[in-house]
């Protein structure tokens, strides 16, 4: 009687940046002892990866090119996991777990479906137009010195255009964006978006 055949148990890193995205996939060893990305000690294996570069941001407002991001993390992961079955040939793979990375402060509006509502529904540190520096200035008015200095002594950053609350000030109060605040639901980060599409889960929430 033939023994049973374990699947290759296959832990998948995503990483969603600013000029490129990729995809890596490590295969769990089974055993326990320190992570290492190299070599069979660890608990786990580098395998294979894939990437894709691409310009996620628009110059000046900071929009997320949505649909070109969730494109090329599909298109990644994909090609990942094809070079990983032609590695396991003959052995079922089997994702086990999945980690995702992406530039910092990143909002998408979503619709009711859980789906973009565009480019223009879209927020990212890389905001730097005169709206949202009006608005940045407006909120360090109303909080006065003390109360910036004691939100600075609590996160450790100050007040900042490149932050959400000052763009979705901005992205609320301009008359040219009603029509799009209006099929927003609410906003996402990229990660969860992501992880919605594959799950198919609304509620997935994570930075």
């Amino acid at each position: 009687m033939s023994g049973r055949v374990c699947p290759v148990d296959v832990i998948l890193a995503v990483d969603a940046g600013s000029s490129s995205v990729r995809c890596t996939a490590f295969q769990v060893s089974g055993r326990a002892g320190s992570v290492s990305a190299e070599g069979d000690g660890g608990l786990v294996r580098k395998m294979e990866g894939h990437s894709i570069k691409l310009e996620a941001l628009a110059p000046t407002t900071g929009r997320i090119k949505i649909d070109n991001v969730l494109d090329a993390v599909d298109e990644c992961v994909d090609e990942t996991l094809r070079r990983v079955r032609r590695l396991t040939t003959g052995e079922t793979t089997r994702v086990v777990s999945i980690g995702m990375t992406t530039f910092c402060m990143n909002l998408v509006g979503v619709d009711h479906a859980g789906e973009p509502v565009g480019e223009s529904a879209t927020l990212s540190y890389a905001c730097n137009s005169e709206r949202v520096s009006q608005e940045c200035l407006f909120l360090k008015q109303c909080l006065g010195e003390d109360r910036l200095a004691t939100l600075h002594r609590r996160t450790g950053t100050n007040l900042h255009g490149s932050y959400a609350m000052p763009q979705l000030m901005a992205h609320y109060k301009d008359e040219s964006d009603y029509r799009v605040s209006d099929k927003i639901h609410r906003w996402q980060t990229i990660s969860s978006l992501v992880l919605h599409r594959w799950s198919g889960n609304q509620r997935i929430q994570m930075p």
